[in-house]
């Protein structure tokens, strides 16, 4: 086998060894990627409030022009067994009802804010759009739903959690994500 000189980017000679070159890898998720390098991870957050059946916890609607929203990942909580549904619209109309709730950077150094609207406590969002994911959740349980940023939102986009069967329930709920040129 013939010998390779290889340099690294420091200009120093890398090891070839039974003709593989070794290195060492760092794997990183694109969500923490874009956060460390365009500052553009951002999450949403309640505060715990009780909630009636139909309510809308959380929804987030993608305002950008140029970004889409990939979703990461949704927890919420209950402190009574509830049903939850997380569920997508398509050209949403702005979120209106509730309290506003500010995407807050995961880049703590960055001062960005994210191009999208978010509210909780949103009575005025009267009808679901397509569910992607429903669970009957325990008292007292956190739950995670990972969808690793396949979870896409083009312009006036949202994603939305409802409780749909508790009575009223203690609960929250957070929303995190990244934006990506489209």
């Amino acid at each position: 086998m013939a010998n390779v000189t290889i340099h690294n980017a420091n200009g120093e000679i890398v090891e070839v060894i039974d003709g593989q070159l070794h290195v060492l890898a760092t794997n990183e998720s694109e969500f923490e990627h874009i956060s460390e390098t365009a500052s553009l991870s951002f999450c949403w957050s309640t505060v715990a409030a009780d909630y009636t059946a139909g309510e809308t916890l959380l929804i987030v609607q993608n305002t950008s022009d140029s970004l889409l929203l990939h979703i990461e990942e949704i927890s919420f909580s209950s402190d009574l067994l509830a049903e939850f549904d997380i569920h997508t619209i398509a050209g949403a109309t702005t979120p209106s009802g509730g309290t506003a709730v500010v995407g807050r950077c995961l880049n703590v150094a960055s001062p960005k804010v994210a191009p999208a609207v978010g509210h909780s406590d949103d009575t005025a969002n009267s009808s679901q759009g397509n569910i992607i994911w429903s669970n009957r959740v325990t008292a007292n349980t956190v739950v995670l739903a990972q969808f690793g940023g396949a979870v896409i939102l083009g312009k006036n986009d949202a994603i939305a959690v409802d409780i749909t069967d508790a009575p009223t329930a203690l609960a929250n709920c957070n929303i995190a994500g990244y934006f990506k040129v489209t």
